[in-house]
């Protein structure tokens, strides 16, 4: 058998496994950003979810059952998509509103102070949002 075969034949087996191995890395890469790009969906439902709830919290001055009902449905799932900082920070809007809604007979200046906080927060929250959608 001729020497060039002899080496062509040595070289096939390290060059199949390392085109293995590059496809291999190829689908880990896909997979990665496939994971990155759902992640990135599920988590601006729940941005969009907080937009919403805060944009009709301010504009209305309230919110009805049935919006704090979706409002924490929809940040349910921010515990298995968010750092803890952030859930606790969609929860927060949620128990700032709760208060403002329970006690909606009684102003006071906790209510003020929860209302400001929204008010406030209706901006700010976009700032909290981008260094987890990113």
């Amino acid at each position: 058998m001729p020497e060039w075969v002899q080496v062509l034949q040595a070289l096939s087996v390290p060059t199949i496994a390392a085109v293995g191995a590059l496809l291999a890395w190829q689908q880990v890469k896909i997979a990665r950003t496939k994971l990155r790009h759902d992640l990135f969906d599920r988590r601006f439902k729940v941005f969009e979810a907080a937009r919403d709830f805060l944009a009709k919290v301010t504009s209305e001055g309230g919110v009805t059952n049935e919006d704090l009902r979706e409002y924490t449905v929809a940040v349910l799932d921010a515990q298995f998509l968010f750092n803890k900082e952030m859930r606790d920070y969609l929860f927060e809007i949620r128990r700032r509103v709760i208060g403002i809604w329970a006690s909606r007979d009684e102003w006071d200046a906790t209510m003020e102070e929860r209302r400001a906080w929204l008010v406030a927060h209706s901006t700010v929250y976009r700032a909290s949002f981008s260094r987890s959608l990113s």
